[in-house]
């Protein structure tokens, strides 16, 4: 009999949430920016940060769910049944789950960014807005860094349970 990935409703509720709000937060931005074009001229690094930010939380969100999908998979085998498989797909969750830590810590470069150029707006309204959105953000995104570490280690954990089944191992797993 092979063992469960368990799952932690607050931890993936806290991830969707995250990912939700990142997604959420990129989009008003935009709109922000956007209607705040048309009132008051806003520097060119911010509209090109907000560009890079965009496409990054596109790419964080994707490589979160893969990874999602590959740890969904790894508990619906019996990886004593299918080590090989089991090990793959432990390795590719850690995989997308670096590569989204990566994409969240150049998130965080082009907030900064667009905080930097926060200065330049011309408008009050338009740059109180702009920095509560940015700060909001990064907010959003050093929890998700942090849920990336958390979820490296748990896959670690795992990689571990997977090459040595001790009590010790399942325990780190649960």
């Amino acid at each position: 009999m092979g063992f469960m990935v368990p799952t932690d409703r607050k931890r993936v509720m806290v991830l969707l949430l995250v990912l939700a709000g990142v997604g959420v937060l990129s989009i008003a931005i935009s709109f922000f920016l956007q209607l705040f074009e048309r009132r008051a001229v806003l520097p060119q690094e911010l509209n090109d940060a907000r560009l890079r930010a965009g496409e990054i939380s596109r790419d964080i969100v994707r490589l979160s769910n893969e990874a999602n999908e590959e740890i969904k998979a790894l508990g619906a085998i019996d990886p004593e049944r299918d080590r090989v498989r089991a090990e793959w797909l432990v390795n590719e969750a850690r995989n997308k789950n670096k590569e989204a830590y990566d994409k969240a810590v150049a998130l965080s470069n082009e907030l900064k960014r667009m905080a930097d150029a926060l200065p330049q707006v011309k408008s009050s309204d338009a740059e109180r807005i702009l920095y509560q959105a940015i700060a909001t953000e990064i907010s959003l995104v050093t929890e998700f860094i942090q849920y990336t570490k958390e979820l490296n280690v748990f896959l670690e954990s795992v990689n571990a349970l997977l090459a040595s089944n001790t009590r010790e191992n399942q325990y780190r797993v649960q």
